[in-house]
């Protein structure tokens, strides 16, 4: 089943992807100016708030992982090589990408910062004289960790909310004492041991080159608007689906549990409904919708499902709003597949299309 659907998701993704440019006008890729032969494969686990007080500067954080990366090198490059390829999907002002060892482990392993106008994600530039800073990278030393070290840092992060502070004095915003306590019970372990681990890091310095040659010199896009979505109505247009696809689609579903398919057509049909609604025409946005907490449920309900979700939304191409449906599986895919499909546009460029990836490069088909 699982390979039958990521043929089906391949089939509109990297259409989606060749028909992005990879390197817009003043922005190289970094196969234009720098190769980053160390970075390997990542996935991108989630996007995270990061606190912006300049409404006319757009900013962002994501959350990676990579099995194949270990060491300095491979670390660094792979965090800078992500945030080149969000940037050039989003076109945040600040990208920041955090490199951690698994979901649910939000460790740096590697952190890399790209300022498209060299400024910090509040809007400041450097310090002591105010000059501008477009890279800064920070890769741990010895990122060695335990297993349960890994599983410490995992339950502190999924349970702090669960121990709110009952202190009115105290500093912490939850009760770090009983979250410990917890901790050492739920894995059979010593109080004392239940220590967040501290990496040491220290900064990865780039070649000027590099930096001079991924300063943009184009305007800046609108905020907030992935590219996937100025091409959206052309991938629809262009990319129907097969009949013997949509059968294979159609007989899968019927093998879907009934409760997750009624699930699904409420919060679909509630988002879906609220995207018809005059009333957001007035947001600067091509989907405007997606902030709504409808269409925000949506999401949660597919991405906590998983890939069997992906062929009910796949049906929903031949409704009436193929665009509600397209963007949606923009947003559940993307950007977490980014890597790959850039790596197919790269290679299909340069090798005319004789594979999807090159030899050794993973089979998006294998993924998961």
């Amino acid at each position: 089943m699982i390979r039958v659907v990521l043929t089906l998701i391949l089939i509109t993704l990297v259409t989606l992807i060749l028909l992005t440019s990879g390197a817009c006008a003043g922005m190289p890729t970094s196969q234009d100016t720098f190769r980053l032969d160390h970075a390997k494969p990542y996935l991108v686990m989630s996007e995270r708030h990061l606190s912006n007080e300049d409404p006319s500067r757009s900013v962002g954080l994501w959350l990676i992982t990579s099995k194949g990366a270990s060491g300095f090198e491979e670390y660094a490059q792979t965090a800078i090589q992500a945030a080149l390829d969000l940037y050039d999907f989003y076109r945040r002002d600040f990208t920041s990408v955090m490199l951690i060892p698994r979901k649910g482990v939000e460790i740096a392993y590697a952190q890399a910062n790209y300022s498209a106008d060299g400024r910090g994600p509040a809007g400041m530039t450097g310090s002591a004289p105010a000059t501008p800073s477009y890279w800064k990278t920070w890769v741990c030393i010895d990122c060695q960790l335990t297993e349960q070290e890994l599983a410490i840092a995992e339950l502190w992060a999924s349970k702090i909310e669960d121990f709110p502070q009952k202190n009115p004095l105290s500093s912490m915003s939850y009760d770090a004492e009983a979250l410990r306590q917890y901790i050492a019970d739920t894995l059979d372990i010593l109080y004392s041991e239940t220590q967040i681990p501290q990496l040491e890091t220290r900064e990865y310095k780039l070649d000027e080159s590099f930096i001079k040659n991924t300063i943009p010199t184009e305007p800046r896009q609108i905020p907030n608007i992935p590219k996937a979505e100025a091409v959206l109505e052309t991938l629809l247009k262009d990319n129907n689906l097969p009949e013997a696809e949509k059968a294979k689609i159609s007989s899968l579903v019927n093998t879907l549990p009934r409760e997750i398919i009624q699930q699904f057509t409420a919060k679909y049909e509630a988002a879906e409904i609220v995207s018809r609604d005059s009333r957001w025409k007035a947001y600067s946005s091509l989907r405007p919708w997606t902030q709504s907490s409808e269409y925000r449920e949506l999401i949660q309900f597919c991405r906590e499902k998983g890939q069997a979700i992906w062929l009910l939304i796949f049906q929903q191409l031949d409704s009436d709003n193929p665009h509600f449906a397209g963007g949606l599986i923009v947003d559940i895919t993307l950007p977490e597949y980014l890597f790959y499909l850039e790596k197919t546009r790269e290679y299909s460029r340069e090798e005319g299309n004789k594979s999807v990836f090159p030899p050794g490069e993973p089979d998006i088909i294998n993924l998961c």
